[in-house]
């Protein structure tokens, strides 16, 4: 008698059909992965057509390509969103490179609300950035290197950096 991988042997010895499989949980809706990204190596170059990505761990350079080499815009750290340009179909603007060795996952809309969810945390996002970044760039340099070292240090979303 042959088998294949849909039937199994019945108790009188032919064939039966093999047993449903039981769910283990809840179907997943995508399978998720993400990409690890070494220190000093590109996630995304500007004129590049990308995805939407969320920082998991490390932190990314955020640049702005000038004629004088790249211009640090922002600090992108777990939770961040990178990639915006994405939500709107261009091509990136700014290049998103590794500062500290991190990972990186592509970031599934799946729908109006999942935009809505984006949109409300690239906000969000962007104004805690504009904060951060007026810290580096003003007063004394031991308050902007502690200040960079204390952002460095903490945790986003539950996630060490």
């Amino acid at each position: 008698m042959k088998l294949d991988l849909h039937t199994s042997l019945h108790p009188s010895g032919g064939a039966a059909p093999a047993p449903a499989p039981r769910p283990l949980g809840p179907a997943p809706r995508h399978i998720e992965w993400q990409l690890d990204v070494a220190r000093g190596r590109a996630l995304l170059e500007p004129g590049q057509h990308a995805t939407l990505w969320r920082i998991r761990s490390g932190a990314f350079l955020v640049e702005r390509p000038t004629r004088d080499g790249p211009d640090v815009v922002a600090l992108a750290l777990p939770g961040d969103l990178v990639g915006l340009e994405a939500l709107l179909g261009e091509p990136c603007t700014f290049g998103v490179s590794a500062l500290l060795a991190g990972s990186a996952r592509p970031e599934s809309l799946g729908s109006d609300a999942g935009l809505a969810r984006a949109l409300g945390d690239a906000v969000r996002q962007q104004q805690r950035q504009a904060l951060e970044m007026s810290q580096l760039r003003s007063g004394p340099v031991l308050e902007r290197l502690q200040h960079l070292l204390h952002m460095l240090s903490r945790e986003r979303g539950g996630v060490p950096i």
